[in-house]
């Protein structure tokens, strides 16, 4: 007789994840091109819009599962178009605005956030950084889109790094109180917190208290190290309030 076929388990394959539906808002047609070029061979659905009022009357037709959104355009700027979205209501108005913007300064960085906006990228941005901020932003990267938090909440679960990145916040805070009047305190704030960030996967961050934390030893501070470092704080924090909102809902 012959052998019998070795019975095979036929499962059915898990249907591919839907294509992200991004909506750009930029009123500079180059820019445009590029958030395609960029975006398009990677799957992602990118309709593009010429200026805020586009930007809201199309998420009001059509659910986007991510915005970008230039903060400089004509007509309705980048921040009244976020608040405009944020008042629609409902799951529309819910979805994930990174803000594009050549200006880091951090009171703009911290405009940007209490308008709405979900995070901020700056201009000039590449491929990689553009779309590393779409998987991280749109849900596709995990409740922590950062590699490190991940890794921690699968080694010591999230209630841990729960903890963990509440002291984080509370640095990122006092790194913040500090004034630019105390340089040798702004240096020991900014040692801290380069440690923290650096340990937790924030290089950005870490890189920019460390250039500071040097520049707080020179005989005057630079204005330029201090903003950016500032910058990178708020947006740090931004991100990390959303991975613990994030877990909080998991």
């Amino acid at each position: 007789m012959p052998a019998e076929a070795p019975l095979v388990e036929h499962r059915p394959r898990p249907a591919p994840a839907r294509p992200l539906r991004i909506l750009a808002a930029e009123d500079v047609a180059v820019n445009r091109e590029l958030l395609r070029l960029f975006l398009e061979p990677k799957g992602y659905l990118v309709d593009t819009v010429c200026d805020g009022f586009e930007a809201v009357e199309a998420i009001s037709r059509k659910a986007y599962d991510l915005v970008i959104m230039d903060m400089q355009m004509p007509g309705m700027d980048g921040m009244d178009a976020t608040r405009a979205i944020r008042r629609l209501g409902g799951a529309r108005a819910a979805a994930p605005i990174i803000a594009l913007s050549a200006n880091t300064m951090p009171d703009q960085v911290q405009g940007c956030l209490e308008a709405g906006m979900t995070a901020y990228l700056a201009k000039p941005f590449t491929s990689e950084s553009l779309c590393a901020a779409v998987e991280r932003w749109s849900g596709r990267a995990g409740a922590a889109g950062n590699p490190i938090i991940s890794l921690f909440v699968a080694q010591a679960g999230w209630a841990s790094v729960r903890g963990i990145l509440e002291l984080l916040l509370s640095q990122i805070a006092a790194f913040e109180a500090c004034p630019a009047q105390d340089p040798p305190e702004l240096g020991r704030q900014a040692h801290a917190l380069r440690g923290a960030a650096s340990a937790l996967g924030y290089e950005a961050l870490s890189r920019a208290c460390g250039a500071l934390e040097t520049a707080c030893r020179a005989p005057s501070l630079d204005a330029g190290l201090l903003n950016t470092a500032r910058a990178a704080a708020a947006a740090c924090r931004a991100e990390v309030s959303a991975t613990l909102a994030q877990g909080a809902a998991t």
